[in-house]
């Protein structure tokens, strides 16, 4: 699909230049609807099976991110993507292999931003994120959200229109602040840490996206860490 196509190839450009930096650059989104089947389990143990539900930890990770990274002055509309994605530069072993400048595995590339993440957060972490997933939170937040799919975005990034796909975008989305993308969350053992990919592109040269660690004080998440993997 050319919207697709379109954002995969931005994000391997995007991967080349961000060599030359001190971050190295994230894929942007998914390829499609594809299931990342061989992530990155070198050196692993299988991940232990978490004692409950991830769900509602899951929805109150999410709403801390959104309301802290993206709600911002001016916005009033938050536009997420319908599917959830991982960082596929970094969690896909062949193109770790093909991109990377040394032989380092995801556990390897992750440490070196976030000391303090535990083994089992990133195991559970890969495995939420074998496959794309619907994204769910039934929480409120302080905004008006929506969720889009691809059918949503196709359109307005067509290969014979794509240097105008972002006026049509918030023509479509006034007063939003792009399009927001979100991984699964993955957690430790007893749901006191947490780690997900989250960012968003705000136009062709526009965008972000980072790790996120959190850790819970007193039952509520809080942000510890990013660790930026891209910029344009």
């Amino acid at each position: 699909m050319s919207w697709i196509a379109g954002r995969l190839s931005v994000a391997i450009l995007c991967f080349l230049v961000g060599l030359t930096s001190d971050w190295l650059v994230r894929a942007f989104s998914r390829h499609g609807n594809a299931s990342f089947t061989s992530i990155e389990r070198r050196g692993m143990d299988p991940a232990p099976v978490l004692a409950r539900s991830t769900l509602e930890e899951s929805e109150a990770v999410y709403k801390v991110v959104l309301e802290h990274n993206f709600v911002q002055e001016g916005v009033k509309l938050l536009v997420i993507e319908a599917r959830t994605t991982g960082c596929p530069l970094y969690e896909d072993p062949k193109l770790i292999k093909e991109f990377s400048r040394e032989d380092k595995s995801f556990l390897d590339l992750v440490r070196q931003g976030i000391p303090d993440v535990q083994t089992e957060t990133l195991r559970n972490y890969l495995d939420q994120n074998q496959n794309s997933q619907k994204f769910a939170m039934r929480s409120n937040l302080s905004i008006r959200y929506v969720l889009v799919g691809d059918e949503d975005l196709e359109d307005l990034f067509r290969k014979d229109k794509f240097d105008r796909g972002w006026t049509g975008f918030y023509a479509k989305y006034p007063h939003s602040s792009g399009l927001i993308f979100l991984s699964q969350v993955g957690f430790n053992a007893d749901f006191t840490q947490a780690m997900l990919y989250a960012g968003r592109q705000c136009g062709g040269l526009c965008g972000s996206g980072s790790y996120l660690l959190l850790t819970k004080h007193n039952g509520n998440w809080v942000l510890e860490r990013a660790m930026g993997l891209w910029v344009s």
